[in-house]
């Protein structure tokens, strides 16, 4: 049942959970924020992993971070799941097609070594797509550790029937590389927000990017620069979030959420054994903030 409809071109925002006070998922809050990103163009959300800090959410709450998010949001949503055996996994793909996902990402990671043969992991992902009723992508962020996946496995899943993938490595010599080989019909997203200008010039139309959940409106700005093929703007735009974006990136959620606060949005805490960003780093990303013009305070 391989669905190979991939991800929509233009900016996917990775949403971050909001957490109160005492730690509890803030569902007032996951709305407001979706209704601040209701005017960004935006072409849909990704809910799961990391960013969302969904592995410590329990199996209640991350249902209701989904429900909640489906019933608030007027653009499609793709899921992260937990990489499964085929037979697990289309029980999960059927349930969420009935609720309306669009679309579900498994993690590329395979262990601290990467030592899985490149012919068993591609084989893998893609008796996993066959047996799925949605779209099915692989992704890899530098925050999943392990290393990213060979170019000759994701150049061999796609062909397989995988709808897409997701690769943050940031590195433009393996953006060529996945470009020169990817299928043409292929879904070939940007997961590094500092080398969105970079991996656009080679090709890159989907970025899906954690730091959107904070930068909305930014980054779909640099978006449609490079879009237009205006690439000396995208690149001084890109130049005045640069700081920004390489704090959020490098340390993770707990950045994130720290801007989304700055930003007027609600990130709130992180859970446990996540930790708040330290007051160094906090100081770092408001030193960004205030040289990108984004804050005056």
């Amino acid at each position: 049942m391989t669905t190979t409809e991939g991800m929509q071109d233009g900016l996917w925002a990775w949403l971050t959970t909001p957490l109160d006070d005492a730690g509890r998922p803030d569902w007032r809050a996951v709305r407001r924020n979706l209704q601040g990103y209701g005017a960004a163009p935006l072409a849909g959300y990704v809910i799961g992993g990391a960013p969302s800090e969904s592995s410590r959410l329990s199996p209640a709450e991350w249902r209701e971070l989904v429900a909640v998010v489906l019933d608030e949001a007027q653009r499609p949503v793709w899921l992260v799941v937990e990489p499964t055996d085929p037979h697990s996994l289309q029980d999960v793909a059927q349930y969420w097609a009935e609720q309306h996902v669009a679309g579900l990402l498994i993690s590329a990671v395979t262990d601290d070594r990467g030592q899985v043969e490149t012919a068993g992991l591609t084989a893998h992902w893609i008796a996993l797509a066959e047996v799925s009723a949605l779209p099915l992508a692989v992704m890899w962020l530098p925050v999943m550790g392990g290393p990213p996946p060979e170019v000759d496995a994701l150049r061999s899943a796609l062909e397989g029937g995988v709808a897409g993938i997701v690769d943050g490595s940031g590195d433009v010599t393996r953006w060529a590389e996945i470009m020169e080989h990817a299928p043409a019909q292929a879904s070939v997203a940007n997961g590094s927000a500092p080398s969105m200008v970079a991996v656009a010039g080679l090709g890159a139309r989907v970025h899906v990017l954690p730091a959107a959940a904070a930068l909305p409106f930014e980054l779909a700005a640099v978006v449609a620069l490079c879009g237009d093929a205006r690439w000396s703007e995208a690149l001084s735009a890109m130049a005045a979030l640069g700081g920004v974006l390489r704090t959020m990136e490098r340390w993770g959620p707990s950045a994130v959420k720290r801007a989304m606060d700055l930003l007027g949005y609600r990130g709130g805490p992180v859970r446990l054994p996540l930790r708040s960003a330290s007051p160094e780093v906090q100081a770092t990303l408001v030193d960004a903030l205030r040289a990108a013009r984004l804050i005056r305070f």
